[in-house]
């Protein structure tokens, strides 16, 4: 099935299920649902509890403002590697810091991950790229994908590694 590439459909009905209108009150009402993102949770989080433990990651131990820092940097380079709000990027990362701040960080900037498993190989790869024009492949060097033989144009990374 051929989809309309994601640039062409950047309303947010294409990022978020339906849910009839009726049950989207109810669902805010009942507290089921709130209006926050990933980002303004931590930003609330950073200023309500500054100095708590947000993040740990073997000897890494990183406060809610110390992980807030960081990924306000990272996604101030993000704008400035090109990304915009809308973009898409393949993230195959493990369950370590560097995953969460990158996360948090895209989100920041409105930048849409789409998250690979380390599993993931090539011709994976090549179809989330192709599917969802990513502007960029995020990845630990060394892995199966970062030496990729065909590449999409799609995906020859603003920001690749």
């Amino acid at each position: 099935m051929d989809r309309q590439p994601i640039s062409e459909q950047l309303d947010v009905e294409l990022h978020c299920p339906y849910w009839p209108e009726t049950f989207a009150q109810d669902y805010l009402r009942l507290g089921y649902w709130g209006n926050h993102t990933f980002a303004s949770m931590l930003a609330t989080q950073a200023s309500q509890r500054p100095t708590h433990t947000a993040l740990v990651d073997g000897e890494l131990r990183l406060s809610y403002a110390e992980l807030d820092r960081r990924v306000g940097l990272l996604a101030d380079g993000l704008k400035n590697k090109g990304l915009v709000p809308g973009d898409v990027v393949i993230v195959q990362l493990p369950n370590q810091a560097a995953f969460v701040e990158l996360s948090f960080a895209l989100f920041r900037a409105g930048v849409i991950p789409v998250f690979a498993l380390p599993a993931h190989r090539e011709h994976e790869l090549l179809q989330f790229c192709r599917r969802t024009e990513a502007k960029a492949y995020f990845h630990v060097p060394g892995t199966p994908a970062s030496t990729m033989r065909s590449w999409p144009t799609a995906c020859s990374a603003r920001c690749r590694a």
